[in-house]
């Protein structure tokens, strides 16, 4: 009997994921078909003022509408989604969906990422960030247009929606009470890196700062996830994330990404390791105190 029942969850575990893309599909050529409709109506009808008028304050409650469907879709299809098979490669797919997502609850809660400071490197990078706010990381992955999978803790993979997206998208957990399993992750990061997969994100606080606090001190172990192989390193603060759970919808809030530093390898080895964990734990709590009357500011976009 429970060879049976293998037998048959093997067997429509397919079919089930296949109609969660389905309904995917179908949700993005309603959402299509319904502002292709809407705008040929104006053209065929012509600008007249109530139908404007109409289409400013529609706007808003159909894009509600349609990032709750998409959510929806996201929860119907998450528990398809495997979380045991460990990830080897990370999945375009996965983090575009995740990339998509975040960009659509940006604009709904009024949330604007301004990424300001050195020009990010074009070759794989680490980005090192201090980590105060759950929206750190995300305001980097819906700003940014290549790939940045984060080293991140064990827990976040158990979150309703986000965590089977984020497993197979290719995020790393790392067990900061296992230096065995935390080796492991900086070693499968440098791989990621080395093989030219993406970029990695990691916050070498530790965890998320709590304090009253600035800065959390800087370890120095997930910087070997760039020094192993010698890729760039970019030293990154985020400012205001912590303020949105407090203003989002309510107020505008701006986060700024302000890229301090881009270290390549003969700058980091230059300094030795030790000695450039200390500079970029300084700059950023710099940073963090001063603000932009400290940032040289090159651009923003």
């Amino acid at each position: 009997m429970e060879k049976r029942e293998r037998m048959a969850f093997s067997f429509f575990a397919p079919t089930r994921k296949i109609t969660a893309m389905v309904l995917l599909v179908i949700a993005l050529v309603l959402s299509l078909l319904a502002d292709g409709g809407f705008i040929y109506w104006i053209y065929v009808a012509g600008p007249t003022p109530w139908l404007c008028f109409l289409g400013v304050v529609l706007w808003f409650p159909v894009f509600v509408l349609l990032f709750g469907v998409w959510v929806i879709i996201l929860i119907v299809w998450g528990p398809f989604l495997s979380k045991k098979k460990e990830t080897t490669k990370p999945s375009k797919f996965y983090y575009g969906v995740i990339r998509q997502t975040l960009q659509w609850f940006f604009k709904l809660t009024r949330i604007h990422v301004h990424l300001r400071g050195e020009p990010l490197p074009n070759v794989p990078y680490l980005m090192i960030m201090n980590h105060r706010s759950n929206f750190d990381q995300m305001a980097i992955i819906a700003k940014l247009k290549t790939m940045l999978i984060c080293i991140t803790k064990p827990e976040n993979f158990d979150f309703p929606i986000a965590g089977p997206f984020i497993h197979h998208a290719g995020f790393i957990p790392i067990n900061r009470e296992n230096m065995a399993e935390g080796i492991e992750a900086i070693h499968k990061g440098s791989s990621y890196l080395e093989k030219g997969y993406c970029n990695m994100g990691v916050a070498p606080e530790g965890t998320r700062n709590k304090t009253e606090e600035l800065l959390l001190p800087y370890k120095p172990g997930s910087f070997h996830i760039a020094t192993d192989i010698g890729a760039p390193i970019a030293v990154v603060c985020i400012k205001n994330a912590d303020k949105v759970h407090k203003q989002a919808i309510i107020k505008r809030t701006d986060i700024f990404i302000d890229v301090l530093l881009v270290a390549d390898r003969e700058k980091y080895e230059s300094m030795g390791l030790n000695e450039f964990v200390t500079y970029a734990e300084s700059i950023t709590r710099r940073d963090l105190e001063e603000g932009d009357m400290f940032l040289d500011l090159k651009y923003d976009n």
